[in-house]
């Protein structure tokens, strides 16, 4: 890792890879967690990256990286220059395109069709937030988080009837919890604690539902529960009660807000990640290198 981490400041975050090699690089940075360098390396506008090919027009991915025939081109005789370079070479999208979906927004398959997965945002990108889902057969994957002032904001929707593992990267957070309910080193609201990761990461494991986590620099506190001050009221003057309705079985169902797999989930049909880079995102470089 450290050969890669070493050799890609040497090429002043370029990609000197290929189809094959791309993946395998942006693979391997991914999951040792160096999001910020990925980056760097993705939205670079010098020749040799992705930025470059979307500043030089490209709505495709091109064999090579740089315009058809200007230096790399595929050398064939009887033909001009750049003839058979093609311009549509969707393979070299795949170590990015994957990237985004697991590194950057955080979830990835980890048992057959998404049965079991993982969450973990990639806050180390220094991105302040990121939106992601992923359409399976087993329903839809969600994580949407916002990381600012040291301050994780993060809400996860996993399937009915799967289950998942949720990894907070934050060894130095002293308070976490779950829809407001302290869960820092322990287990409640349906959230199971499994400890720490050697790098100091907090890990849980979640049944199917919707779950907002909050970590931070700042120790949980007990909310303030003291009910208020009773104020006497005359009987006589009190209005009649009006009769209860009795609620309706679907809406107190709906309003049981997560958990283990409780509600019905849509069945999809299962989602392809085809994705290319999006162009949109590319044009958010900023030339300090830091990213919003």
């Amino acid at each position: 890792l450290n050969a890669i981490i070493k050799a890609s400041e040497n090429s002043g975050y370029t990609l000197r890879t290929g189809v094959l090699g791309t993946k395998s690089l942006y693979d391997a940075l991914s999951a040792a967690g160096e999001h910020k360098l990925l980056m760097d390396m993705t939205l670079n506008p010098e020749k040799c990256s992705f930025g470059y090919l979307v500043d030089n027009g490209a709505t495709t991915l091109w064999e090579f990286w740089d315009k058809a025939g200007e230096t790399f081109h595929s050398h064939l005789e009887g033909q001009p220059v750049g003839f058979w370079d093609s311009q549509n070479h969707v393979m070299f999208g795949g170590g990015p395109a994957v990237w985004m979906f697991e590194g950057l927004g955080g979830i990835t398959n980890s048992g057959a069709g998404y049965a079991q997965s993982t969450f973990r945002p990639g806050i180390e990108s220094e991105l302040t937030y990121a939106n992601t889902s992923i359409n399976a057969l087993v329903g839809k994957l969600v994580s949407n988080w916002k990381y600012e002032n040291g301050t994780l904001t993060w809400e996860i929707e996993v399937p009915a009837n799967t289950t998942a593992t949720v990894i907070i990267p934050m060894a130095d957070a002293k308070g976490i919890t779950e829809s407001g309910v302290n869960i820092f080193g322990k287990s409640a609201n349906g959230v199971t604690y499994e400890g720490t990761y050697a790098d100091g990461s907090h890990v849980y494991t979640v049944g199917g539902g919707k779950y907002l986590f909050v970590a931070g620099p700042e120790e949980w506190t007990e909310p303030d529960t003291e009910s208020p001050t009773e104020t006497s009221t005359d009987l006589e003057t009190t209005a009649p009660t009006e009769p209860v309705t009795p609620s309706d079985p679907a809406e107190t169902q709906s309003s049981n807000n997560h958990k283990r797999g409780c509600g019905s989930t849509a069945m999809g049909i299962a989602g392809i990640l085809t994705a290319t880079l999006a162009p949109a995102v590319l044009r958010k470089r900023k030339k300090s290198r830091k990213y919003s």
